[in-house]
C-alpha cells in the first residue's frame, strides 16, 4: 500500500499533472542518455559534476547534523548533506532518490519557490513542490517504460537494477498498476 504522506511540507507551485512531470523526467533522462547503462540505470551522481560554464551547480553542506539532506535554491543551486553526496556516489538508493528529487526542483520549480507560500492540506497535491519533485525523481530513476519492459520483475530486482530503494520500486510499481500501465 502506498504511503499517503510520503512527501514533506512543500510550497504551492504551478500545478503539474503526473503525465507532465513524467514527460519532463523523460526529457531529463534523454538529456543525459550517455549516463544510462545498458540495464536502464541512470548515473545520477555524475550529472552533478558536469560543467555548464556558469560556475554554479551544487555544493556540499558542512555537516549532516540537524539540517536538510538536500535543498535547492531558487536559482538552481543544489545543496547536499555530505552523507547524501557520498551515498549517491556509492549507489545508495535513498540518496540517489534525494539527488534526483533535488534535480526535480531545478527542472520543475526554478523561479517559483522564492515567492511561494507554504502548502497546506487545503491545496491540491499536484500543486505541492515536494510531491512534484518526488514524482520527478521516481520517474527519472525508474521510468514507466522500464517498468513495462521489466513487468515480471520483483520489487527486489527492480530496486537492484535501477539503484533505487525497495520503497521507491514498490511505490513506482503500485502507481503504474493503478494508472493501468502494468
Amino acid at each position: 500500500m502506498i504511503k499517503q504522506n510520503h512527501y514533506h511540507q512543500g510550497y504551492v507551485v504551478n500545478p503539474l499533472s503526473i503525465s507532465k512531470i513524467h514527460s519532463k523526467a523523460l526529457d531529463f533522462r534523454m538529456d543525459y542518455f550517455h549516463r544510462i547503462d545498458r540495464y536502464g540505470r541512470i548515473d545520477i551522481s555524475t550529472i552533478l559534476e558536469i560543467d555548464y560554464g556558469d560556475g554554479r551547480k551544487y555544493a556540499i553542506l558542512e555537516s549532516d547534523s540537524n539540517g536538510p539532506m538536500g535543498l535547492t535554491t531558487n536559482d538552481g543551486i543544489i545543496f547536499l548533506a555530505p552523507s547524501v553526496y557520498e551515498g549517491a556516489i556509492n549507489g545508495n538508493g535513498r540518496d540517489r532518490f534525494t539527488l534526483a528529487h533535488e534535480f526535480g526542483h531545478v527542472c520543475l520549480h526554478q523561479g517559483q519557490i522564492g515567492f511561494a507560500r507554504a502548502s497546506t492540506s487545503q491545496n491540491k497535491i499536484y500543486e505541492n513542490s515536494e510531491w512534484q519533485a518526488n514524482e520527478f525523481a521516481g520517474a527519472v530513476l525508474l521510468p514507466d517504460y522500464e517498468l513495462v519492459k521489466n513487468k515480471g520483475a520483483s520489487i527486489q530486482i527492480l530496486a537492484e537494477q535501477f539503484g533505487v530503494s525497495l520503497e521507491c520500486a514498490e511505490i513506482r510499481k503500485e502507481k503504474a498498476q493503478r494508472r493501468g500501465i502494468l
